[in-house]
């Protein structure tokens, strides 16, 4: 790998275990206490003004740059006003920040069908699920021979095909058959 590349993730893990260890308390107490850390400008003459280091972070603490701290507590700050001035935004005023969210346009008024109360359509028997694939005549009757998925029927007329269907005439090509459920009557042509 590049050396260079290795050189700088070493540095930011290193600055991520540090920053990790550090407390973020520690960093934020004197901004919001009003104290200052040492070197900075501002500080009266003669006064110490280091904290103590009482608590467990508060002594690493010590050890960081003023300006590190000194922008982390700005940034803070900003960040704190950016959360209330949304929350205001939400309360009636729109704030005036380019990150602010946009509702969308409502939607278009639906239009209302009008409403007209029509019957629904009566039942219809289903298609004749069989395929009549042949006949022949008997001295007797006319008979036509039926292929199903399964079975094969030779019916004649008066005959019920799977107490759905029965055969009313069978012509040269034409068989006349009554959906018995509904009582429709539909016409068969051979095939």
């Amino acid at each position: 790998m590049n050396r260079k590349l290795l050189l700088a993730l070493a540095v930011v893990g290193g600055l991520s275990a540090y920053l990790s260890t550090s407390s973020d308390d520690a960093l934020l107490a004197p901004a919001k206490s009003g104290q200052r850390r040492a070197g900075s400008t501002g500080s009266p003459q003669g006064a110490s003004t280091a904290p103590s280091p009482t608590a467990k972070g508060e002594g690493r603490a010590q050890a960081v740059a003023p300006w590190v701290a000194a922008s982390l507590t700005q940034a803070v700050a900003q960040w704190l006003a950016r959360g209330s001035a949304l929350e205001q935004g939400r309360a009636g005023s729109t704030p005036n920040l380019a990150w602010a969210g946009v509702l969308p346009p409502p939607p278009p008024p639906a239009r209302a069908a009008p409403v007209v109360d029509t019957p629904p359509p009566p039942p219809m028997a289903p298609r004749f699920p069989y395929p009549w694939v042949g006949r022949f005549n008997d001295e007797a009757a006319r008979r036509a021979v039926l292929s199903g998925p399964q079975s094969t029927w030779v019916v004649s007329e008066g005959d019920v095909i799977e107490s759905q269907w029965r055969v009313d005439a069978i012509k040269e090509r034409r068989m006349t058959l009554t959906y018995l459920p509904l009582n429709q009557q539909q016409t068969v042509g051979m095939k």
